[in-house]
């Protein structure tokens, strides 16, 4: 998992968004053999790293065109197409982000169960949901919308299913993330701004 992660953060978007793919899959696939101690590891040692190494990339991340020459045609120099969605680093560190983000939420939502039982789990949900919180600020739409549809799935599958095994610091943590986003966001879109325009 170690060389996978490392893959997830490839500059070369589709190498990493496939790892990311091939990350997430082989975990809810597979997730069922791992011991205690191999779900403790794979959060601190893999996912929550590799969050936090996208975070740092993505941020960094230049917002200019990409306009790549692929080679030369009649003495005229021919260009990469790349759609208008996906034409700079940014935009494809969005994707990653969705990607990562919603693979993780997914590890989390499958494995509850097994997961509350470590003893570093009201940490390791504190930590998803603070990177949640970063994410979900993001100026990205496609970002932050993902982001704050993964964090609404992780609380209804699980607090819906297991409402007797969340404890209330889990619950006052969560919604205090909630609330956070929730006021920023308005901040920055404030509620008339969308009425004035029907």
């Amino acid at each position: 998992f170690t060389e996978m992660r490392q893959l997830c953060l490839d500059q070369r978007y589709p190498v990493r968004n496939c790892s990311l793919k091939t990350l997430n899959k082989t975990l809810t696939t597979h997730g069922q053999v791992l011991e205690n101690s191999s779900w403790s590891n794979c959060l601190w040692e893999i996912l929550f790293p590799m969050l936090s190494e996208i975070k740092s990339s993505a941020s960094s991340a230049a917002n200019d065109e990409l306009n790549l020459e692929i080679g030369k045609s009649v003495g005229k120099s021919v260009k990469l197409l790349v759609h208008h969605s996906r034409n700079n680093a940014q935009k494809q560190w969005d994707e990653t982000i969705v990607l990562a983000f919603g693979g993780v939420v997914k590890v989390m939502i499958k494995f509850y169960n097994v997961l509350q039982h470590l003893s570093t789990f009201e940490d390791a949900w504190n930590n998803l949901i603070v990177i949640g919180e970063y994410f979900a600020l993001l100026p990205s739409i496609e970002v932050s919308e993902n982001t704050i549809e993964n964090l609404g799935d992780l609380l209804q599958s699980i607090v819906g299913k297991n409402n007797h095994k969340f404890t209330k610091n889990l619950w006052n943590y969560s919604w205090k993330c909630f609330e956070r986003i929730g006021f920023e966001t308005t901040k920055r879109n404030p509620p008339e701004s969308t009425f004035e325009k029907l």
